[in-house]
């Protein structure tokens, strides 16, 4: 199957502190603050672990007070985003992953007794989503699967939510649904993980919201579902979808490097797939043609050998029709 777009970091949000009376741990807090802000304009590692250090130190004297402090919420939901960002660029680490998911999980229990709920609320909804998604993928059972839907679907039938991201916890509904079937080889909700996402892209292609970002999300998803789709029941109006969706990300340009690339190499193989089914030539020229623009992007490794092999088809392909 095409590549997963490592669509669970997007939804991360940095939650700025409110304020409150001065507590000796008020100092600790803004330093934390501060290096994780910094971090993001730097990306040094070691601004970085400055801020999760820090933000350990806050929290274990927030949650020694004799009463729940009333920033411990915000607290937790500022270190789980800063763990985050550690997790993505240290190898993924079970660990982190699972205290990220356990830090979200802190924060809502406390704001679920909050009316009415802090603005907060169905970010880290989203949030926590999106760890238990990555858990999931990690080690694909139903038990971390119905937790990723649930949280996703309280922020999406939370009309009181910003209806941006109400619709980005649609769209991660379909692509969950989508993952599913591609990582457990079943059929089970693909139709209404597909339908979520043409929905959610709906939304997002709207005069109201344009989210460029989740636009490319739902292109690359649906790109790969109706891929698999096809690839169950062989309907060629699957495979046209796919391409369609495929061209449609290709001329957004709102794709990272790294899933461009993917999408591209997808993008040749579908249109090779569909000259095997219907010898027109101008697929096995397309074909060529972007599998060419693949390979000028990427590196050595296990991509490049499968866009050499489409295009080594492709060549062959030709010669034979001379």
């Amino acid at each position: 199957m095409g590549k997963k777009l490592g669509f669970f970091q997007k939804g991360a949000k940095f939650l700025l502190q409110c304020f409150w009376p001065q507590d000796p741990t008020d100092a600790i807090y803004e330093q934390a603050t501060a290096a994780y802000k910094k971090y993001l304009s730097s990306n040094n590692s070691q601004d970085l672990q400055f801020a999760l250090d820090n933000f350990e130190s806050v929290l274990t004297a927030r949650r020694a007070a004799d009463a729940e402090h009333p920033q411990l919420a915000m607290t937790l939901v500022n270190y789980a985003t800063a763990l985050w960002a550690r997790y993505e660029t240290t190898g993924r680490p079970e660990a982190d992953l699972q205290r990220v998911i356990d830090l979200n999980k802190e924060a809502l229990d406390i704001w679920s007794k909050v009316t009415p709920r802090p603005n907060g609320y169905p970010i880290v909804l989203t949030n926590l989503g999106n760890a238990y998604f990555e858990a999931y993928c990690r080690n694909p059972n139903r038990e971390i699967f119905q937790k990723a839907i649930s949280a996703y679907q309280v922020a999406r039938e939370d009309e009181t939510c910003d209806a941006q991201i109400r619709n980005t916890a649609l769209a991660r509904i379909g692509i969950i649904l989508w993952t599913r079937c591609d990582l457990e080889k079943t059929n089970l909700q693909l139709d209404e993980g597909i339908d979520n996402l043409e929905t959610a892209l709906q939304i997002a292609s709207g005069s109201s919201t344009n989210d460029n970002m989740l636009k490319a999300l739902c292109l690359a998803t649906l790109a790969n579902a109706y891929d698999v789709r096809f690839q169950r029941f062989n309907q060629t109006q699957d495979l046209t979808n796919a391409i369609d969706y495929s061209y449609s990300l290709r001329e957004s340009h709102q794709a990272s490097p790294i899933e461009r690339e993917a999408s591209l190499y997808n993008l040749s193989r579908l249109l090779w797939a569909r000259y095997q089914n219907g010898k027109n030539p101008k697929d096995l020229d397309d074909a060529e043609t972007i599998a060419k623009e693949a390979q000028g992007m990427v590196g050595n490794g296990e991509l490049k050998g499968k866009i050499f092999g489409v295009l080594q088809a492709v060549r062959a392909e030709k010669q034979s029709s001379y």
